[in-house]
Formats: C-alpha cells, structure tokens, sequence
C-alpha cells in the first residue's frame, strides 16, 4: 500500500517511512496511483468492501475561498449524479493539516481500459465508433439535461473507460 501521508509503499501500520498511519481518514488503503493531472493525483484505493478511485488535491496552507467553494461545488454536484455510465459520489472530505492538508473525492471506480489506451493498440471500425458517440451522448445529454446543466470540461480519450456499462 502507499501510505496516505508520505506516498512511500509501506506494509506497516503506522508506515515504516514516516511513522504515521498509511490509512487515509481511517479508511481508504491507497494502492497505487491511477492517474495525475495539473491539480492533484487520482489514486486506486479499497476500503469499506469497495475499491474506488480517490482524487486529492492538495491545498496545503494556500487553501484560498475560491479553491474550497469549487471543490464544495463538484462534490455537490457528483452527489446530486445518478447516471449508470458516471460513477456514484461515495464521499468528500478533508484531511491533513498545514502543508499537507488536502480535499478528496471518493468515487466508485470503473474498472477497464481508457479510450486513449485502446487507440494505441487498434482502430475502430465506424460502426464501433458510431456506438461509442451514442453512448457517450446519451451520458452528455442526461448532464445537460440537468437543472442547472452539468458541463463536462474534461471531455477527452484519456477520461472515458470502456467498463461493464459500456463507455463512460
């Protein structure tokens, strides 16, 4: 497991790096890392009896009002989602202090291979790629559909899986 304050790989509880205990918010056991983008890392966690997707963004002692009401707003908004192709808002939190405090969103994850993963390995035919737009619209359109609408800003190969759902 990483431990949740560190990152180091520990099999100790508390870590064998840094003394404290690995587990994030006493639950989540961070296994390894999913995914990093400019504002924080999405991590494979398990916890609970689930294995989920854990997003952090670290926010230290810089925590401005700005960065806490946006993060406030899309866990608002991931809890209001029920859409069988998005997946289900577990929990939202805060946890650490000073330069390592952080916000993270629990989410169910979803299993298989990104649309950019696959592309690298085969094309589509136009008829897979056909499927694909319509699923992939039918989740905007449930988004859209929402009031006030929900905006993907983040529409791209490598955030759309290919799990048991189909595209999402």
């Amino acid at each position: 497991m990483l431990c949740a304050r560190c990152g180091e790989t520990t099999s100790d509880r508390p870590c064998s790096a840094c003394g404290a205990d690995p587990i994030l918010a006493d639950t989540w056991q961070l296994e390894g890392v999913l995914g990093q983008g400019a504002s924080g890392v999405t991590f494979r966690a398990t916890g609970r009896g689930h294995t989920v997707a854990i997003k952090e963004l670290p926010v230290g002692r810089l925590l401005d009002p700005k960065t806490l009401e946006l993060f406030e707003r899309e866990a608002r908004v991931l809890g209001e989602l029920r859409h069988p192709r998005i997946p289900a808002l577990i929990e939202s939190f805060s946890d650490g202090a000073g330069a390592g405090r952080a916000l993270y969103l629990v989410q169910e994850l979803v299993e298989g291979p990104t649309l950019a993963s696959e592309a690298e390995s085969r094309r589509y035919c136009e008829d897979e790629v056909l499927a694909m737009v319509v699923e992939l619209a039918e989740v905007l359109s449930y988004l859209h559909a929402l009031s006030p609408a929900v905006v993907h800003r983040d529409l791209k190969p490598q955030n759309v899986i290919r799990g048991p759902m189909g595209w999402s």
